[in-house]
C-alpha cells in the first residue's frame, strides 16, 4: 500500500484513508459501492446534547468529529477517531449521506472515488467554514430543517425504481 494510505476494513465496505485534495486526508472506496448501499452504522458512540456540543468549543477533536444524530443530539465516539471522521465535505456533489447514524450511498461510487458528505446536515457551526469546492459558507441546518431534508433525501433515494428490492446491502 502506498505511503500515506491507511486501509479501512469496515463491516460493510472496503475503503482507505489517504491524502485528499479537499482537506488533508479523505476516505476513498476500494470497491464499487452501489446506490442505496448502507456503508456503515455508528456503534459505540456517546450521545451529547447541543448545549454539551456548544460548551466543548475548545475540544478540537470533539468539534471536528461529533455529528448531529437527530434534533439537538450529537453522537461522538470517545477515545479516538473512526474512519468516517475522515469523510470530507461537498455541498455540490455529496455521494454519501448520514441519517441518524447510518451512512447511505446516494449514487453508485467507483473504486478510487472519494466519499463526500454535505456537512450542513451534521453540524451547527456558529463560525462555519468555507467550502473549498463551491466557495460557499457552511454553517449547518437547524435541527428541524436537518431532519426534514434528511428524510426527503432518503425518501427520494428509496423511491428510485432501480431500488425497488432495496435491503441496504
Amino acid at each position: 500500500m502506498p505511503s500515506g494510505h491507511q486501509k479501512v476494513d469496515n463491516v460493510f465496505v472496503k475503503a482507505e484513508i489517504r491524502p485528499s485534495a479537499i482537506d488533508r486526508e479523505g476516505v476513498f472506496a476500494l470497491e464499487p459501492i452501489a446506490k442505496g448501499k448502507v456503508l456503515s452504522i455508528w456503534r459505540n458512540i456517546t450521545i451529547h446534547t447541543e448545549d454539551e456540543y456548544n460548551t466543548r468549543a475548545g475540544d478540537k477533536a470533539f468539534r471536528r468529529n461529533a455529528v448531529r444524530v437527530v434534533g439537538g443530539y450529537y453522537g461522538y465516539q470517545e477515545g479516538g477517531t473512526i474512519p468516517e471522521d475522515f469523510i470530507n465535505h461537498s455541498s455540490d456533489r455529496p455521494n454519501v449521506h448520514y441519517h441518524m447514524g447510518v451512512l447511505f450511498a446516494l449514487r453508485d461510487i467507483r473504486p478510487g472515488e472519494e466519499l463526500l458528505l454535505d456537512y450542513n446536515f451534521y453540524f451547527n457551526l456558529r463560525e462555519g467554514f468555507l467550502d473549498v469546492t463551491s466557495g460557499r459558507q457552511v454553517t449547518g441546518l437547524t435541527p428541524r430543517e436537518c431532519l426534514l431534508r434528511s428524510c426527503q433525501i432518503l425518501t427520494d433515494l428509496l423511491s428510485d425504481p432501480d431500488l425497488a428490492d432495496w435491503d441496504g446491502t
